[in-house]
């Protein structure tokens, strides 16, 4: 039986070769060498994150297309994975920096067989644009991308969560250094650039070179709360040599630490406390400022304990102004550049940072106070004075949108309060004590209204500027029906808003929070690490 088998084996090899011979003559039996097999109409080169990879080779025996078998390989490593058979590719690509792809084709009359390696360098898709954190239809959390194509071309791009995050909107922030542990290799991974969206019921990291969610839920908190009663309210992050952020759920706070960048939140701080739902901070801080709804005192947000500013004043100081049994209730709280102690100059163009509080004295229904926080005195380097150098009692006569508004937010180089009533934008010059009104009527829901600073967009200061994507804008967002529309202002020479029709763009949901965010190659920006409190 075995010599049986052996002989048609060899007979099927035999015929074979006849074949092959009988092809490389010609009708006056001369010999000819047949050309090689080649592939054509493929090569190397870059894709995008998410992109689908499609390839059509063609196989070729000298000038003419010939019929091949094709088998596709994704290389991990110098390990191979079959993933396609067939002359067409179509691959999503999932991963990032590069991918190997690896290709047989086999030449079906002869057996021929050609195997090439093609790499493909990965670039973000998301490499420069508007980052929008929206409610969709069910009331869960996801985000948009408006994304910068070519010069003033931008696409949108929706829903870029894998999975919505649970309950409504609250904040979105970005984290240029965040350090993990890989789950599977346990190597850390360093400089990771993540977005944090965080709803009312989740907070997750997610990755922006490959668009993954790294971690969510439970999984960031070493003791989370239960879903059933949590409620964020808040996020603050501020400036460290690594990200470090607090969180607000349920006026309770809890912090990452600044020795561990990108670890879960550790247990909340414990304590006879109730925070407002705003956290601020400054450039110079290292620890974000808060306000105790039980104390009525604002608060820095240390490793593990709140800490109250001092009761002292320097002497001359034209305010000497307790920020402790404040005995008010805080209408708004938000940050600004700037700086309001004369006395220190050693800072950046934009200072340390000023905090302005609008608060209303509890039982006081004619007036509100505006309070100006010097966030100089915010760090843990040691506390002396406290932080109010500004106040003014405003009359709510003079202007009661301001007391009932449905939105705040401040300029981020001069000292303007802007705010909507009713789908109204007014502002209050701070600096000259004056309110301009009805600047402008919206059609539809406003959802947001911020003021967006963007002074980190552009290449490093001690290099030749190769790109500057600077600008300052205020930024509006209404919703009518399921569909939400986003207006940019800028300023003339005269320092007036004016509406900039050609920028607006429309998507589906509402808006909750936006953040402009650019890809730096060189890997360092003084951007939202320094100023990432410009968006919350």
């Amino acid at each position: 039986m075995n010599e049986m088998k052996s002989n048609r084996y060899t007979q099927l090899f035999v015929l074979f070769v006849g074949l092959i011979l009988v092809s490389c003559y010609d009708k006056n039996n001369t010999i000819h060498r047949l050309p090689d097999l080649q592939i054509t109409n493929i090569s190397a080169g870059a894709v995008k994150t998410g992109d689908e990879l499609k390839l059509h080779p063609i196989g070729m025996l000298g000038n003419e297309e010939v019929e091949c078998t094709y088998q596709w390989y994704r290389y991990h490593g110098n390990q191979p994975e079959l993933i396609h058979e067939g002359q067409d590719l179509v691959w999503r690509v999932d991963t990032t920096d590069f991918v190997n792809i690896g290709l047989d084709v086999t030449h079906v009359e002869t057996g021929m067989m050609i195997s090439e390696v093609y790499n493909f360098t990965i670039t973000p898709r998301i490499e420069r644009g508007w980052i929008v954190l929206k409610e969709n239809t069910e009331g869960n959390t996801d985000m948009d991308a408006l994304l910068m194509v070519g010069d003033n071309v931008f696409e949108l791009s929706e829903n870029l969560l894998p999975e919505p995050l649970e309950g409504k909107p609250v904040a979105l922030l970005e984290a240029g250094r965040y350090y993990w542990n890989h789950p599977v290799t346990l190597v850390q991974e360093g400089n990771l650039e993540c977005l944090l969206p965080v709803s009312e019921k989740n907070i997750a990291w997610y990755r922006i070179k490959d668009e993954v969610t790294m971690l969510s839920g439970d999984d960031m908190f070493y003791e989370p709360s239960p879903v059933a009663t949590r409620k964020f309210e808040a996020v603050g992050v501020f400036n460290s040599s690594y990200c470090v952020m607090a969180l607000v759920d349920n006026g309770r706070v809890s912090r990452t630490l600044a020795s561990y960048s990108g670890s879960r939140f550790m247990p909340e701080i414990v304590g006879n406390y109730k925070l407002a739902p705003w956290l601020v901070t400054g450039v110079s801080m290292n620890m974000p400022v808060g306000y105790d709804e039980f104390t009525s005192s604002f608060v820095m947000v240390g490793d593990d304990a709140l800490s109250y500013f001092p009761d002292t004043y320097r002497e001359g100081d034209d305010v000497q102004i307790s920020s402790n049994a404040m005995d008010a209730d805080l209408l708004f709280f938000g940050q600004t550049h700037g700086n309001l102690d004369p006395n220190y100059t050693s800072y950046p163009a934009y200072g340390p940072g000023i905090g302005y509080a609008l608060m209303r004295k509890k039982g006081n229904t004619e007036q509100v106070e505006l309070y100006g926080l010097n966030f100089r005195e915010a760090t843990s380097y040691g506390t002396i004075y406290s932080p109010i150098r500004f106040h003014r009692t405003i009359e709510v006569v003079a202007c009661p949108e301001l007391v009932a508004a449905d939105f705040y937010t401040l300029h981020q180089d001069k000292g303007i309060l802007y705010f909507i009533k009713d789908n109204v934008l007014h502002y209050y010059d701070i600096e000259n004590d004056r309110f301009v009104k009805d600047c402008y009527t919206f059609d539809g829901e406003v959802t947001y209204l911020k003021f967006v600073g963007n002074n980190y967009d552009r290449s490093d200061s001690w290099d030749p500027i190769q790109f500057n994507y600077t600008f300052s804008r205020l930024m509006v967002a209404t919703c009518s029906g399921e569909e939400y529309s986003v207006y940019t202002f800028e300023e003339n020479d005269s320092g007036n808003l004016v509406l900039r029709p050609e920028r607006t763009f429309v998507g589906h949901g509402k808006v909750k929070k936006m953040l402009w965010y650019g890809y730096n190659p060189t890997g360092y920006l003084s951007k939202l690490s320094s100023n990432g409190y410009i968006y919350n």
